[in-house]
């Protein structure tokens, strides 16, 4: 099963200060085509929403964690429905790989 839309989302970040930062993200796909072998069955909508934090260790190291969640609603043109739904944490941990005039 596949689904395929148009969707629209909107993401920023605050600097609380040297070494925080909150940031966030939403998308959503207000109507889709929802899909079997290539051919239509029905129609959905989905979304995400992110939010969390960011610790900055140093310039290179940071620690990055917050909240997930994800929803897909579907509707079949046989009349059935499905709805799902993720939430979770994360927890991250990125290393910046400086070049340049960066270093």
């Amino acid at each position: 099963m596949d689904f395929a839309g148009l969707g629209a989302g909107i993401s920023g970040f605050i600097p609380l200060s040297e070494r925080w930062i909150l940031f966030g993200s939403f998308g959503f796909v207000p109507v889709g085509n929802v899909e079997g072998n290539g051919t239509k069955i029905g129609d959905g909508n989905s979304g995400a929403l992110e939010f969390g934090a960011v610790f900055k260790f140093n310039q290179r190291n940071r620690l990055n964690f917050g909240l997930k969640s994800q929803w897909q609603n579907y509707e079949f043109d046989d009349g059935s429905k499905q709805e799902h739904q993720l939430n979770g944490l994360f927890l991250g941990y990125n290393h910046l790989f400086l070049f340049g005039s960066q270093q």
